[in-house]
């Protein structure tokens, strides 16, 4: 859905529409990106997550949903080279509401997904409700 025409989304605030309103033929084709091995950077201030969330979380669902369609059609239903999303504070800033089925399901996919948190309370009460750390570390 392209929501050029309406500056973004009715809904969006000036900062997501600044973000994410690209100017005609400067957006993001997500399976172009993934075949080109493209690199992505999301940096979000504290300030601007609020008006932020939902479209990264959108984008981030977009991106995954294309990338476990290519790894489906792909030699072994894994996707190569594989996709790595490095989430940092992402209980926290962004929280992603499809987290706890993208950990059981993106790895076999080859997407390979980094979450870090400060701790374990926001994520078993906030959007990653059924999210478990998948290593013996103590969250720190």
């Amino acid at each position: 859905m392209d929501h050029r025409a309406d500056g973004g989304g009715a809904a969006a605030g000036p900062t997501a529409r600044a973000t994410f309103t690209p100017a005609a033929g400067e957006g993001v084709d997500p399976e172009a990106f993934l075949k080109a091995r493209g690199t992505i950077y999301l940096l979000v201030s504290e300030k601007q997550a609020t008006d932020l969330a939902p479209l990264i979380s959108a984008f981030i669902d977009e991106l995954t949903e294309t990338a476990k369609k290519l790894a489906d059609a792909s030699p072994g239903g894994r996707l190569d080279p594989p996709l790595a999303l490095l989430c940092d504070e992402v209980a926290n800033v962004v929280p992603l509401p499809h987290l706890p089925a993208l950990m059981s399901y993106a790895g076999g996919s080859g997407i390979f997904l980094v979450a870090v948190l400060q701790n374990m309370a926001r994520p078993r009460t906030g959007g990653a409700a059924k999210a478990r750390p998948c290593s013996g570390a103590p969250p720190r």
